[in-house]
């Protein structure tokens, strides 16, 4: 930058002291490309700026973010599992990011925030949710039968070595009001659960009511975006990675591009699908709005970074949330 920013004083004396008109072509020519290059450094670093404003405040349970601590070789997916649980020495041998789940023609697809499994063959979908109501309960039945569509058996198996599928769903509210920390939903006889399941479990998890410590930590560091203010090491030591090391800093700016992008590929197809007369454009600035309505909700930005961020005034945000339904 220091270099761009000499060669820019260096441009504007020449001009200031030869004048524009005065100047041969290949002068003029190269102040263009000097100034050029100078400019676009400045708005790089004025972007990138933005990109850690942003980072700074994003928290495990975002997306964006999420997808990178997972994606990596480190040590919170073991522990995430572990402490859910309560099997200290469980071995977690595979595990991926926006895994995506096949279903039947014409059914319903879906892309799991991770899948995991054990070296015991157990099978897990985790999912981070943000908010969410009752209606979620739903949607968590629907992970967990394609988790088993797809993973519970091989082609040609026999049934009885049906491998054991858990889909956790981790959140900040308890949505169910039962003053309960954990809900677990499984397979049993309804009336007086003479046979029950182990092999289907769907866990609910909430950081708004406490009760087993390891968990209480757990959450709280979930939803935690300062590495310094968290409670386990693994976590302050992991987020520390990539929010406060140039190499680490520089995957999430990379990431959150990519995240942006993805939001916008997917409304790009939806107005696509949707067979309106600009679908497709339009579709991907309502992808692109939908990120940045997104990240305001999480508390990542403010309104006016959201403007800012996608060149457009707070009016004119503001009205294409409320077209999208949403309320900022």
């Amino acid at each position: 930058m220091c270099e761009s920013i000499y060669r820019y004083i260096i441009c504007t004396v020449i001009l200031l002291v030869k004048g524009l008109k005065s100047l041969s072509v290949v002068e003029k020519i190269h102040i263009k490309s000097e100034l050029f290059i100078f400019f676009s450094t400045f708005f790089c670093i004025i972007n990138m700026k933005n990109k850690i404003e942003i980072i700074k405040k994003l928290t495990p349970m975002d997306d964006c973010f999420m997808r990178v601590l997972f994606k990596e070789k480190s040590p919170i997916c073991n522990y995430l599992l572990q402490t859910i649980t309560g099997i200290k020495d469980l071995d977690i041998v595979m595990w991926e990011t926006q895994s995506d789940m096949k279903a039947l023609y014409g059914s319903h697809s879906l892309i799991f925030d991770v899948l995991a499994q054990d070296s015991k063959g157990v099978f897990y979908n985790i999912e981070f949710q943000n908010g969410g109501s009752k209606t979620i309960l739903d949607r968590a039945i629907y992970h967990e039968a394609l988790l088993i569509s797809n993973k519970a058996l091989k082609e040609n198996e026999e049934f009885s070595n049906l491998r054991r599928c858990i889909t956790i769903f981790l959140m900040p509210n308890d949505i169910f009001d039962g003053k309960k920390q954990l809900y677990e939903f499984t397979l049993a006889e309804k009336n007086n659960r003479l046979y029950e399941s182990d092999k289907v479990s769907i866990i609910f998890i909430n950081s708004k009511n406490k009760g087993n410590k390891e968990l209480d930590d757990l959450m709280h560091d979930l939803l935690t975006a300062d590495p310094e203010e968290m409670k386990t090491e693994v976590f302050k030591r992991e987020v520390s990675k990539f929010k406060t090391t140039r190499r680490g800093v520089k995957n999430m700016c990379k990431e959150l591009e990519d995240y942006v992008k993805e939001r916008e590929k997917h409304g790009f197809k939806q107005g696509k699908i949707e067979g309106k007369n600009e679908g497709k454009k339009e579709g991907k600035i309502e992808g692109k709005i939908l990120t940045y309505i997104n990240l305001i909700e999480k508390g990542a930005i403010n309104v006016d970074e959201a403007a800012r961020y996608a060149d457009m005034s707070v009016k004119a945000l503001k009205k294409e949330a409320k077209r999208l339904g949403a309320s900022l």
